[in-house]
């Protein structure tokens, strides 16, 4: 299916969605893989391009990771452990370049937005470095004065 099937397949599905499910049975759902369409939040994925690789792994499908819709590709596989055993940023950019061409293709996720990171303090507090990710906002705590 390509990206434009999906999302019209997305959209009708939404429609006829009807009331969330608990974590319990939404678990159980993905554990068993009875579901057609799964809506859920997750992490911000746009810090670095590895930042999608346990929703996108073979060997991270739930409930052994974060791979609620039990994706596997080899290629997708590979080009994530080539990004992460480098530090060259072309090298890095040329492999998550690679699995986003595959995934929109295969669509496996549809992301539909990425919050904003907003981040308030004192200018009394010292040394606070603010994150990107909205779940890391204590990062570097051990510096703050």
């Amino acid at each position: 299916m390509r990206v434009a099937e999906i999302l019209a397949l997305a959209a009708l599905t939404l429609l006829s969605v009807t009331p969330p499910v608990e974590a319990g049975p939404l678990t159980e759902n993905h554990k068993n893989r009875t579901f057609d369409l799964s809506l859920y939040g997750g992490g911000l994925y746009t810090i670095d391009g590895d930042s999608t690789s346990v929703p996108n792994q073979c060997d991270q499908a739930y409930p052994a990771g974060g791979n609620n819709a039990h994706y596997c590709n080899a290629e997708v596989d590979a080009a994530f452990a080539r990004g992460r055993s480098t530090s060259d940023a072309a090298v890095r950019n040329q492999a998550y370049q690679q699995i986003a061409h595959i995934q929109n293709d295969e669509v496996p996720y549809v992301w539909l937005y990425v919050p904003s990171a907003v981040w308030a303090y004192s200018s009394k507090l010292q040394n606070f470095k603010p994150h990107g990710e909205l779940t890391y906002g204590f990062w570097n705590a051990s510096e703050w004065r």
